[in-house]
């Protein structure tokens, strides 16, 4: 008899069918961009009307789970949108997964009027279930990883299939390489002529590139990271290249 229930048991999942719900998966500061971008045409149509409860739910209609990877809050106008999106999604039903490097209780951690924010702390707290990871190996400093990371792909390589993968390149002091030449070589097959560029990026506006190509861009550190560019601008240059 035993033998027979646990038959019977292992066999129920024959009689359930899977459950159909639309699911939307987001790079958080992706879907932060996104937000914006509907609140900016909402405002152009409706400029006296708040905005977010209209927009959470087109949210809610679009996707009955939504995932976020890497949240994180670190302007005071994402912190109040957020929270109000969230709490207002949750209200309507919608299950959110989210993966952070941090708790809740340390999202906005050190931001202007943080207290505004807290209420949303207290909601994720009562309403999500927080799950810590708790590995304590950081992989990307395992020993050979440098090594092996140095030339993934060598310009001298004829496998077709290894040209397709992407390529890291890592100094390091007993390095011979010509990291000069070699980004040249890597540049070059981008493939069509080197040009000048401008790259669109969310609520109109762009970004300038002095090196491109097809399918490649070349840009100096400070042309990066000294400029006030934002996560729109890399999600942009991304996108294009």
């Amino acid at each position: 008899n035993h033998d027979n229930n646990n038959t019977n048991n292992n066999n129920d999942y024959k009689n359930y069918h899977p459950i159909n719900l639309q699911c939307k998966r987001y790079h958080f500061h992706e879907f932060m961009i996104q937000i914006h971008q509907r609140i900016h045409t909402y405002k152009s149509l409706h400029p006296k009307s708040d905005p977010i409860p209209s927009i959470s739910a087109q949210i809610a209609q679009e996707a009955r789970i939504l995932c976020f990877d890497e949240m994180q809050i670190t302007d005071i106008a994402d912190a109040m949108i957020i929270k109000r999106i969230l709490t207002l999604l949750l209200d309507l039903g919608v299950v959110v997964v989210t993966t952070s490097n941090r708790p809740p209780c340390g999202l906005y951690e050190g931001g202007i009027n943080r207290a505004v924010f807290m209420p949303l702390v207290d909601v994720m707290r009562e309403r999500l279930i927080v799950v810590e990871m708790g590995e304590k190996v950081d992989y990307r400093k395992e020993k050979g990883l440098m090594e092996e990371s140095l030339l993934l792909n060598s310009s001298s390589s004829s496998d077709d299939n290894v040209a397709l993968l992407p390529s890291y390149l890592v100094t390091s002091s007993n390095s011979e390489l010509n990291v000069k030449e070699l980004l040249s070589e890597w540049f070059v097959r981008g493939g069509g002529t080197e040009r000048q560029e401008k790259v669109p990026v969310a609520m109109g506006r762009i970004i300038n590139v002095k090196r491109a190509n097809d399918s490649c861009a070349w840009f100096s550190f400070g042309e990066l990271c000294h400029q006030p560019l934002g996560a729109a601008d890399y999600i942009a240059i991304a996108e294009r290249f």
